[in-house]
């Protein structure tokens, strides 16, 4: 897995080969240190699924359609293609309150790190580029998500971005 950083993968991945190197990184790197890396490759994959991963119409039709509903549609994408996201979990879309644009979910995330860095990055991006808006991504999470108490459920709140 270590090769992965000289050389980003260009195939899907044993989840539990991902989810052993997050836990390493974040278990011997500082964590601002890995928190960015595992933010960068969430970039790298948000591109690879954009690009490869979408078809071409929805990459054009979606930013035309007001923003909560082109988000609505890819949030329904990124439920039924969870495995790209969650490996094993469960990803469900949920529409998201007020200003909130989509709330995806993943129960039983088998790829947990602190503030789901890698997958808030992933959402981030994608929505970012699809919906040609920029969005943000609030996680919900617990202190420790390695400890038995650590929400079964990750809950990420996607909305525009309010930074000019």
């Amino acid at each position: 897995a270590l090769a992965w950083l000289a050389e980003p993968p260009l195939v899907t991945v044993p989840e539990k080969k991902v989810a052993a190197l997050y836990r390493a990184l974040f278990r011997i790197g500082p964590p601002r240190v890995a928190h960015a890396l595992a933010c960068q490759a969430g970039e790298l994959t948000a591109d690879y699924v954009v690009e490869n991963r979408i078809l071409g119409f929805l990459r054009h039709l979606l930013p035309m359609l007001p923003v909560s509903f082109g988000a609505t549609v890819l949030a329904k994408s990124v439920a039924r293609h969870g495995w790209t996201f969650a490996g094993s979990g469960t990803v469900r879309a949920r529409s998201g309150p007020g200003d909130v644009l989509a709330t995806p979910e993943i129960e039983n995330n088998p790829i947990l790190m602190p503030d789901c860095a890698w997958q808030a990055a992933v959402m981030e991006r994608m929505f970012s580029k699809v919906l040609r808006r920029p969005i943000r991504v609030r996680h919900e999470h617990s202190d420790d998500p390695y400890s038995a108490s650590a929400a079964s459920i990750c809950r990420f709140e996607l909305a525009p971005s309010t930074d000019d």
